[in-house]
């Protein structure tokens, strides 16, 4: 079961589909009263992704593809957790300036820290 659980954890897509699906969780149990709170919740989360997403290739055996991959979830859950912070702002009728949106900028980040992490590796092994 533990050795299933860790095949599926160290996929990029089932990082991202946790963190969203967590994301949303979140936003619905603490109600952000801004839409700045609602965005500033999902970037932190987004930075978590990131950081587990960075952490885990040092796991794989495939980093290149797991490189690739992780950038491409990493561009799609920046638009879907964006549509998850937008739709509960619409919803919740939550008010704000949304300048906090550019939180998600911290996507340049990702990569660099990915090639960081695969030269640390290729450095150890």
């Amino acid at each position: 079961m533990i050795l299933v659980l860790s095949e599926y954890i160290s996929k990029p897509l089932y990082q991202g589909l946790f963190f969203l699906v967590f994301t949303f969780m979140i936003l619905l149990l603490t109600k952000p009263s801004s839409a700045d709170k609602t965005y500033t919740f999902s970037g932190i989360l987004y930075g978590l992704f990131i950081l587990t997403n960075t952490i885990f290739l040092f796991f794989t055996e495939n980093t290149w593809t797991y490189f690739f991959y992780s950038s491409v979830f990493s561009l799609i859950y920046i638009f879907a957790s964006y549509l998850i912070s937008k739709i509960f702002i619409r919803l919740f009728n939550v008010n704000g300036s949304e300048e906090s949106s550019m939180i998600f900028l911290a996507i340049m980040y990702h990569p660099p820290l990915l090639l960081i992490c695969m030269f640390i590796r290729w450095l150890v092994h």
